[in-house]
């Protein structure tokens, strides 16, 4: 172990001895919220040392910028919610998140995407949340009733698939610092083949008609590889052109990519280097990265320059 981070662990040690674990955390969040004070007392390492104590799962109640969320900190996702507070939507796709909307949140994790969209689209507004991990959708529970979002979001264990009704095998995550390497489709250099439930299929299609939802105006897609079955089992509402945007991270120019651009929607990626989108052809086929297919007639809503501003 490197100097840096023995000194990290002593002083973490140091102050929980002092003031407690309860009383740290609260004085890293004031850390965290103040870059300067963060750099000058290195946050980053005094929060990895104190999470790298942990040997079981810890929950606790991210207060974020309007809304609270339910996270487990030993999870890089979790702690960046709690002590930065950071909203997990990009700020490119934050303005398509439309007050009075609908948001599919697939994958939803532990709602980085969802509960920020509720707190944006307002008590119009409306999130369903897909989780088949019951530990995750614990935690989206556990969230929905600290804001007394009952009648905005909206959480269902089902996983998200091609077809409904059907009973297959969902194999979890086995990494304790990352749920979110979850699926449907099996990755050799991921999972282990004993550590899987079963779990119930649904198409988005046969979702929204049940719910009698006619217009979705944006979807993320989280699922670990099994988005083309995602899209699939949404064909009805692509093709009739329902959906206005959808969000994804995938490969450029692989099979899903192509399935969105055959229906008919546009697509776009975010430019790491600006945060803005450019047009998908712009970048090299097989990098992977975030994707945004738009509606025909919504390409306007996302054209940006350098700057963010529309021309």
């Amino acid at each position: 172990m490197g100097t840096k981070k023995r000194i990290a662990r002593f002083l973490v040690r140091l102050l929980k001895a002092v003031v407690g674990e309860d009383a740290m955390e609260r004085l890293l969040i004031r850390a965290c919220q103040s870059e300067r004070r963060g750099r000058l007392l290195r946050i980053g390492a005094l929060i990895e040392a104190h999470l790298r104590s942990f040997q079981v799962d810890q929950y606790r109640t991210a207060r974020m910028d309007g809304y609270l969320m339910r996270v487990n900190i030993r999870e890089r996702i979790g702690s960046s919610h709690y002590f930065w507070r950071t909203h997990m939507p990009p700020n490119a796709v934050r303005p398509l998140l439309r007050r009075g909307t609908v948001l599919l949140d697939i994958g939803s994790n532990m709602g980085s995407w969802g509960f920020y969209g509720a707190s944006v689209m307002g008590p119009k507004g409306r999130v369903f949340a897909f989780e088949p991990n019951p530990r995750n959708a614990g935690m989206l529970g556990e969230s929905v009733r600290a804001n007394g979002w009952d009648d905005r979001v909206h959480v269902d264990t089902r996983a998200v698939s091609d077809v409904s009704g059907k009973a297959l095998t969902f194999f979890l995550s086995p990494d304790p610092l990352n749920s979110g390497t979850s699926s449907l489709d099996f990755h050799e250099e991921i999972h282990e083949s004993g550590k899987t439930m079963e779990v119930r299929t649904v198409t988005i299609d046969d979702f929204c008609s049940a719910q009698g939802l006619g217009e979705v105006g944006f979807i993320k897609i989280d699922v670990e590889r099994a988005e083309l079955q995602v899209m699939r089992g949404m064909k009805g509402l692509l093709t009739e052109r329902r959906v206005d945007f959808l969000y994804v991270e995938l490969f450029f120019g692989n099979e899903a990519n192509r399935y969105m651009t055959s229906l008919g929607y546009s697509a776009f990626g975010i430019d790491r280097a600006t945060g803005v989108f450019r047009p998908a052809s712009e970048f090299k086929e097989g990098e992977f990265g975030d994707l945004l297919f738009v509606r025909p007639g919504l390409e306007s809503a996302v054209m940006t320059d350098a700057r963010g501003n529309q021309p």
